[in-house]
């Protein structure tokens, strides 16, 4: 976060959660998941879904227009300070992190313990 970023103006922030799933039919539902034990007011960011499908290796970065288009139907803008957490503690919330940073949105954290 921004030098001078208090804690507490991050926990009134945009909450995300993300877990990955794989590309095969999963046995979970990180949906419903998410929907039973989330942080109130978080939101449901699916990497995975908006993942390069054309590589033929996994969770690979989306393109810029896929990640403009998540964040859009989550109401989020460039302008916004972002917190990403996830149900394993640190697990996937970096790679959500990393995302962020690399399409150019630096206002971004991973909460430290996760859910």
């Amino acid at each position: 976060m921004p030098p001078g970023t208090s804690l507490s103006s991050v926990c009134r922030c945009t909450t995300l959660y993300q877990e990955l799933t794989p590309r095969k039919p999963a046995e979970k539902d990180p949906v419903a998941e998410f929907a039973a034990a989330r942080i109130p007011g978080s939101r449901f960011f699916d990497l995975e879904g908006i993942s390069d499908r054309t590589s033929p290796l996994p969770h690979m970065l989306p393109s810029p227009a896929a990640f403009a288009a998540a964040c859009d139907a989550l109401g989020l803008t460039n302008s916004d300070a972002v917190v990403v957490y996830d149900r394993s503690g640190i697990f996937s919330a970096p790679r959500v992190w990393w995302t962020f940073h690399v399409m150019g949105h630096s206002q971004v954290a991973v909460l430290d313990g996760g859910w």
